[in-house]
């Protein structure tokens, strides 16, 4: 088993860390060390305060640098990384990973619904349509879409954004778990991201799946290449969101329709084809960084205008942090 020397930038959350050695130690044995290391490896979180930016801009020369995504709406900057790991993929390219988000849960909502009664299924519905969030940070279309359908029905917001129902909550420890018990009781789940982008899929639209509600997706643009779009009402197929959310109210007054719409599959057999042949040529991609060598692994550029890029980036933090650090003297 090949060893792999790696180092995490301070600014990577744990769920970060762990879902980085997650991708790797079924096949490598991974060493962490911040002083002797071939791979430096980033979250997008190093761009959220200067000095996570400033540290990774010192600690980079000279070692092959990741970008892991953590599944979040970023694209990669190939002038500070080798590789990135994530949403995007470049075709032909060997230098980006497309990893679809919490792959193993993916799994479970392939195949069809045979043997789904969706006439006893709502009829144990005791809710119209839930909204569960925590960060109120967000693209506005989400809580858009939120006041849009409460105009007609009361919709129960179950986290502590725009919370409206009282509840034990989106515990930490169980999120996944707790998230489709949390929306059973509902036929619709508002399943929009917080950011449109391309191949942005969270667990969002898989939980309301598994919970045996409608999702009303926004986010992904092309979430009809992983989903079938009959499946669930795509806010993209509609010119604006009043004409979605006039949908959700047609489909909530017809159970025939919300029947036959539950009753579709969740993918299609060739959305299912394409899931297992995309996950197995990305997963090769990602081996093939690291079965090579650090010095065949090198990626990123290194000459004149690179070196300017670097250091506009490093003289503008540089004087930021010198001028916080100022600032902080003057008002003790």
């Amino acid at each position: 088993m090949k060893t792999l020397k790696i180092s995490f930038l301070q600014s990577t959350p744990d769920f970060g860390r762990e879902g980085m050695l997650q991708l790797l130690k079924s096949r490598y044995h991974v060493v962490e060390d911040d002083s002797d290391f071939d791979y430096l490896v980033a979250t997008p979180w190093f761009y959220v305060t200067r000095e996570a930016f400033y540290d990774f801009l010192e600690r980079a020369p000279g070692h092959i640098t990741v970008m892991y995504g953590c599944h979040e709406a970023i694209a990669p900057d190939f002038m500070l990384f080798d590789y990135y790991i994530g949403l995007d993929t470049v075709p032909g390219s060997d230098r980006t990973v497309k990893l679809p988000y919490l792959r193993h849960h993916l799994e479970e909502v392939h195949g069809g619904k045979e043997g789904l009664d969706a006439h006893a299924l709502l009829a144990s519905k005791t809710g119209f349509c839930n909204f569960i969030y925590a960060n109120r940070k967000s693209h506005p279309n989400r809580d858009s879409m939120f006041h849009k359908l409460s105009a007609f029905r009361f919709v129960n917001s179950l986290g502590p954004h725009l919370n409206n129902t009282p509840g034990d909550g989106h515990r930490a420890e169980d999120w996944y778990a707790s998230s489709i018990r949390m929306k059973k009781p509902y036929k619709f789940s508002i399943a929009f991201e917080n950011a449109w982008y391309p191949g942005y899929t969270s667990e969002k639209i898989v939980t309301s799946m598994l919970a045996g509600t409608i999702p009303i997706y926004w986010g992904n643009p092309d979430i009809s290449r992983e989903f079938n779009s009959a499946s669930f009402i795509n806010c993209h197929d509609f010119p604006t969101l009043d004409d979605a959310a006039a949908y959700v109210k047609k489909v909530d007054e017809d159970d025939n329709l919300w029947c036959e719409i539950m009753s579709r599959p969740w993918k299609t057999p060739e959305q299912e084809a394409r899931f297992l042949e995309e996950t197995e040529r990305e997963t090769a991609k990602l081996y093939k960084i690291f079965d090579q060598s650090p010095e065949e692994a090198r990626r990123k550029g290194d000459g004149t205008w690179v070196s300017y890029y670097h250091r506009f980036l490093k003289r503008g933090h540089r004087m930021q942090l010198a001028w916080r650090r100022l600032k902080n003297r003057l008002r003790r």
